[in-house]
């Protein structure tokens, strides 16, 4: 309604970024997925996949189950009874996030993208993200949304840009896409 665009993942593409030693201490030790209300919450979700293990949460009356097929890693397809849990530890990154199924509820559905650094973040229903702890320098990012993929622009060649961080905050500013682009086919 505001204009926002929801669930973009922006993520680190630079190799061997270094990592602040505050942000490795204060990240959680997982990273929660809850099935409530026969849905995943939240739907789109990073995980840095060699510090933070995938905790799965059933919420919900009735038996869940998550299905994920990430290409190079062991799959996971494991069922959650009421009020049960799961922890899944992922083998390694991904290029592009990962869909998650539940093979009882069709409509059920997400994305989880395993990185190897903890500078990822989802765009939240205003369109707005945030990277805490970024290292100052030229980094490159990538950016996808699961309706087209790559958010490929004229200034993002297959959803990429490379940005000069500076100490301090760094703003993007408003990004506007054609809203065609999202339509579906």
């Amino acid at each position: 309604p505001d204009g926002g665009l929801e669930n973009v993942f922006i993520y680190v593409r630079s190799r061997n970024v270094e990592i602040c030693p505050d942000l490795e201490k204060s990240l959680p030790k997982q990273v929660l997925l809850d099935n409530r209300d026969c849905l995943f919450k939240p739907r789109c979700l990073t995980i840095w996949y060699a510090k933070q293990e995938f905790y799965i949460k059933n919420s919900d009356p009735v038996a869940q189950n998550i299905a994920i097929s990430p290409p190079g890693d062991a799959p996971v397809n494991v069922v959650i009874g009421v009020g049960k849990d799961a922890a899944w530890k992922f083998g390694r990154k991904q290029p592009v996030p990962q869909p998650i199924a539940c093979n009882y509820h069709p409509w059920e559905s997400g994305y989880v993208l395993p990185r190897e650094d903890p500078y990822a973040a989802v765009s939240a229903k205003d369109g707005a993200f945030r990277i805490a702890r970024l290292p100052v320098g030229k980094i490159e990012f990538q950016v996808w949304h699961e309706r087209v993929g790559y958010l490929d622009t004229p200034d993002w060649p297959k959803g990429r840009f490379e940005m000069t961080l500076k100490p301090g905050t760094n703003d993007l500013g408003t990004i506007k896409l054609d809203p065609a682009k999202f339509e579906k086919r």
